[in-house]
């Protein structure tokens, strides 16, 4: 073993290898990212894209310096599926066994990533480091896992198949922070990353969406009113497409308050929540309107950019008025199915209901997460691995955790408040700002349990209990650099040139 840790820190150490290690932990190598999910969410070349991905990720598992590229991948390859694979809706979606071996490929390209970053860890500290690192959420993560096996137990109708999404929900919800607070060298990661990050990925889902409204044109528009049913990708549906760009919107105004010409991410910042009240998603157009207003203070009590910042809001705010006051019948008839009466709460309070009683004929354990009656989405495409939610989060940890699940959820619930209020930062605030965005939905919905929704949560505890080791404000600029070395080389021959010339000149004249 430790020859071939002595092999990989030789590698590792090579300029080649650092000046690829730059590009890859840049916001330069997000928007590759970026360009891949929309190749395979638009294009559907799923299997080329991940293959492009996997090599990626295990070249810098094993290469270099540190996983941070765990949080792009998580990001990304979340939101990459195309609408044809969308397992929920189409029985030949490649993500069930019997159709072909592109499930099979991916779950191999999964494993051998696992075993690459197994050598990482065992040539690089070892486990005994790696497990013993601190992480401040450990405990109530784990009091939550115990919840999820749990949940269930003693229901005369268990579904065994608790265990194996218990098994797939504890992963989504540990294994990105697991990793990344112990295996990345945090001290060299700027405080932008993460911002830039959810940017790209949220402009990324911004760009699907249009996609889905030209693709899907002649459905969702009728009689001048936008069919939200008809708003889907491979990933999710309108819901799951508004809760990740709300979880992203936070990043934007991050980058507006502390970026010259902050104003410009204030602008994006502003499209991204109009993209998630053209999704119709009405949960996260509502929540998404609490998050922006408390992003807004934010930017505004920051001394950066402050009155350019205050002259898009002002912008906004006036063209919102006049928008609404001049063209109040088009933006009615636009958005007349979340606006008709008869929607209703969309048989939520019939669910919560459901959920309570559930919890009173089993209060310690709930009656698991089968229980709950099923819906069209579980039904359409035949996918059975994910179960119906309850639509909020307490009362789908009472039915199917029962007293025990609450009790767990609420202290970790705990540990994250202690987590973004102990010792705060500026851009902790933020990323707070994207959990509590999860966290309002989730009164609404289940995001957090829809796997993908977990793993990005996940993602954004890690950067939020490391961001107080990051020493750098922001990352060195690739581009930038690239251009004053090209000027560098361009400015220096020209002045010898001239030097010359004028010696030149002098000899002559002699």
């Amino acid at each position: 073993m430790e020859a071939v840790s002595n092999f990989f820190g030789r590698v590792r150490k090579k300029e080649v290898i650092a000046r690829i290690d730059r590009f890859i932990n840049s916001k330069y190598m997000l928007a590759v990212f970026a360009l891949l999910s929309l190749l395979s969410n638009i294009f559907r070349l799923e299997i080329l894209v991940y293959c492009i991905t996997f090599c990626v990720a295990l070249y810098t598992v094993l290469f270099g310096k540190d996983m941070l590229i765990i949080a792009a991948v998580v990001f990304f390859m979340y939101i990459s599926p195309s609408d044809t694979n969308n397992p929920f809706i189409h029985t030949d979606s490649f993500f069930f066994p019997g159709n072909g071996a592109a499930l099979w490929l991916i779950v191999a390209f999964i494993l051998l990533f696992l075993v690459a970053v197994c050598v990482r860890i065992a040539t690089d500290g070892g486990f005994v480091a790696f497990l013993g690192h601190k992480r401040a959420l450990l405990p109530g993560f784990l009091l939550l896992f115990a919840a999820f096996l749990l949940g269930g137990s003693g229901y005369e109708k268990y579904d065994w198949r608790n265990i194996t999404y218990s098994l797939l929900l504890i992963a989504s919800f540990f294994l990105p922070y697991f990793f990344l607070t112990a295996c990345v060298r945090w001290k060299e990661v700027p405080k932008d990353y993460f911002a830039w990050l959810g940017l790209i990925a949220g402009f990324t889902v911004v760009f699907e969406l249009v996609n889905v409204f030209v693709i899907h044109a002649d459905n969702i528009f009728s009689d001048g009113a936008i069919l939200r049913h008809y708003i889907y990708t491979g990933w999710g549906t309108y819901t799951s497409m508004s809760v990740v760009m709300l979880i992203c919107m936070p990043c934007a105004f991050y980058l507006a308050a502390v970026k010259k010409h902050g104003f410009i991410f204030n602008i994006l910042g502003n499209l991204i929540y109009c993209a998630i009240v053209l999704s119709n998603g009405r949960g996260s157009i509502l929540m998404g309107a609490v998050v922006y207003v408390l992003c807004a203070v934010a930017v505004l009590r920051r001394r950066n950019n402050r009155r350019a910042n205050a002259v898009v809001y002002a912008v906004v705010l006036i063209g919102a008025a006049v928008a609404v006051g001049i063209l109040h019948d088009h933006v009615r008839q636009l958005f007349a199915f979340i606006l008709d009466p008869n929607l209703g709460d969309s048989n939520r309070f019939a669910l919560f209901k459901d959920g309570l009683q559930r919890f009173f004929n089993l209060p310690l354990f709930g009656q698991g997460f089968y229980a709950c009656p099923p819906d069209f989405w579980n039904n359409a495409g035949g996918a059975t691995f994910l179960p119906a939610f309850w639509h909020n989060t307490f009362i789908q940890m009472l039915a199917a955790c029962g007293i025990a699940g609450l009790a767990a959820y609420l202290f970790h619930r705990f540990q994250t408040l202690l987590l973004f209020f102990r010792k705060p930062g500026f851009a902790k605030t933020f990323m707070g700002f994207s959990v509590l965005g999860i966290l309002l939905t989730c009164l609404l919905d289940c995001h957090l349990f829809n796997i993908g929704v977990g793993l990005i949560y996940s993602v954004i505890l890690a950067f939020a209990e490391k961001s107080g080791e990051m020493e750098r404000e922001a990352e060195d600029d690739l581009a930038a650099s690239f251009f004053r070395r090209h000027q560098k080389k361009c400015v220096v021959p020209a002045a010898y040139i001239a030097a010359e010339g004028e010696k030149g000149n002098g000899g002559d004249a002699a």
